[in-house]
């Protein structure tokens, strides 16, 4: 008797806890796949046809680096499960609108905000949210926003464990305005610099030849240690996108790393502070494409890096 009230305790424990720990992402990769899936089956659910993602929040009401992070990173993840079946409005173009009509989508929506975006970009959800730190994890609770009633219709969230890069990203203040600035000089100078990990990409210029568009990088190791970087490996390529401005999306097709020397490779050993050049290929290219509107990268040191590059224009 006693023994199998000793199990039935056990069961209720891993019940309450167990089950919740369950549910918890194991890294921010799976954390913001999660979150994507979520909002993706809602967008479905209430028939929602195109979305606008703002920054996400920390309970101050400050945007960090790390609530940026997570809208540009859900961003291209609702390119990816939402293809066909909904849009998603890219940031470059909602902080553009945003800025001129001096609206407030950070924290707390105002619902004239919310109705003008609607109105302007045909947006009818938006989704915002939070960054709660619980000491060895960060929770992250989504809001979807019906642009018509600015009521939130419904919501999504995870638990992403507190590792290294997520603290260092959630130290970092930071605001939206500057930050649309930034990116426009970066575009008007013809470079964008990414930082992923260890690992920092200066994306120099992209050319179309026939229907080969050739990407063309500054690449370099951040860090005092050797890193074992994987480039153009078969499945970076096929997890690597292209989505142009023709509205095509188009899979990575070769990719190399070149040394000072001229060697080439696929995947090298990157020297701390040796920066080397890469070149990322994708094919049939439209002629008619003036402007890749995101370059998504997806490479391997010891885990999986992401690299996300957009509105960059593309030379002839």
């Amino acid at each position: 008797m006693k023994r199998s009230y000793f199990v039935s305790l056990l069961l209720l424990l891993f019940l309450a806890f167990g089950f919740k720990a369950a549910l918890a992402a194991s890294n921010l990769e799976e954390g913001v796949n999660e979150l994507a899936s979520q909002i993706s089956k809602n967008m479905s659910a209430f028939q929602k046809k195109k979305i606008a993602i703002v920054e996400f929040v920390d309970l101050k009401g400050d945007v960090t680096a790390f609530g940026q992070f997570l809208a540009e990173e859900l961003i291209t993840k609702m390119f990816t499960v939402g293809a066909g079946r909904f849009e998603v409005v890219e940031r470059s173009l909602l902080n553009k609108v945003v800025s001129e009509q001096k609206l407030s989508l950070t924290g707390v929506i105002d619902p004239d905000s919310a109705r003008q975006v609607g109105k302007i970009l045909g947006v009818d959800a938006i989704v915002t949210g939070s960054v709660t730190d619980l000491g060895n994890s960060v929770k992250v609770n989504a809001r979807m926003i019906d642009t018509e009633t600015a009521k939130v219709f419904a919501a999504a969230s995870t638990d992403i464990p507190k590792v290294d890069m997520v603290t260092k990203l959630m130290q970092q203040k930071v605001s939206s305005a500057p930050a649309e600035q930034k990116t426009k000089a970066e575009i008007e100078q013809g470079e964008q610099t990414v930082k992923g990990g260890v690992i920092t990409l200066v994306l120099k210029r992209c050319k179309l030849s026939g229907k080969i568009m050739t990407c063309y990088f500054n690449v370099t190791n951040d860090s005092d240690n050797v890193v074992y970087f994987f480039f153009g490996h078969k499945d970076n390529l096929e997890k690597s996108r292209l989505y142009d401005d023709m509205g095509d999306e188009h899979k990575g097709s070769q990719a190399v790393l070149i040394t000072r020397s001229g060697k080439s490779s696929t995947e090298l050993s990157l020297v701390p502070r040796v920066t080397i050049e890469g070149e990322f290929k994708f094919d049939d290219v439209s002629p008619q494409v003036s402007k890749a509107v995101i370059i998504y990268l997806r490479t391997f040191t010891d885990r999986e890096v992401i690299f996300n590059f957009r509105e960059f224009p593309i030379t002839k």
